[in-house]
């Protein structure tokens, strides 16, 4: 009988398992690196594999990390995207730029040259003035009666202008309202702003 009931109270423990009861698994160690394995690799593969970015996606990779954000203003990397958009021609800024970009040069061009490439400054500077030319061009049509241009409207819709309302009270609180609508006229334009409520004030200045 006591063999019998050994091995029964035996059994009865091994079949009992409580609800609250936790199951151990063996302990595994994790690898002593945590960190990224993309930038663990040679500078040149990260580079080149940046080379097949476009402008936005680089400019996004540049705020991952500050391996990345050094990476992706390489100097050679801009200026292959440069050349690849506008050819081989460099810019060459004129005699009044030259000496303002010079002046500003010399006293941060130890931290430009580590972080900056010129000729991503050179890129979205070129990016900028065609910009400007194009508007510019869209707009030398004149009107002759108010003197302005025909196609001022049509410019400002195309390079999605907007307007935001920013009041600010006594006590330092601000409130922005995004513009709701835009009344183009011949001489003038009407905003509008508008978030489904009216909100009062006293006085604008």
């Amino acid at each position: 009988r006591k063999k019998r009931v050994e091995q029964s109270s035996v059994h009865w423990t091994e079949s009992y398992k409580p609800r609250n009861a936790k199951v151990c698994f063996p302990f595994r160690t994790l690898p002593a690196s945590t960190e990224n394995f993309i930038e663990r690799l040679p500078s040149e593969i990260l580079i080149k594999i940046l080379s097949y970015l476009d402008v936005s996606s680089l400019f996004c990779v540049s705020h991952v990390s500050r391996l990345l954000h050094q990476l992706s203003n390489d100097n050679i990397l801009w200026q292959k995207i440069y050349e690849a958009e506008f050819g081989s021609h460099t810019w060459k800024p004129s005699s009044a730029e030259e000496e303002e970009e010079t002046a500003e040069e010399e006293q941060k061009q130890e931290e430009e040259e580590c972080m900056v490439s010129r000729w991503k400054k050179m890129y979205f500077n070129t990016v900028a003035r065609q910009e400007i030319k194009k508007w510019r061009r869209d707009l030398k049509d004149v009107n002759p009666y108010t003197g302005l241009p025909n196609q001022t409207e049509w410019v400002l819709r195309n390079m999605n202008v907007s307007w935001e309302l920013t009041v600010s009270s006594c006590t330092g609180w601000e409130t922005t309202e995004e513009q709701s609508r835009a009344h183009f006229f011949e001489t003038s334009v009407i905003l509008s702003w508008s978030q489904g409520f009216i909100v009062k004030y006293r006085h604008l200045s």
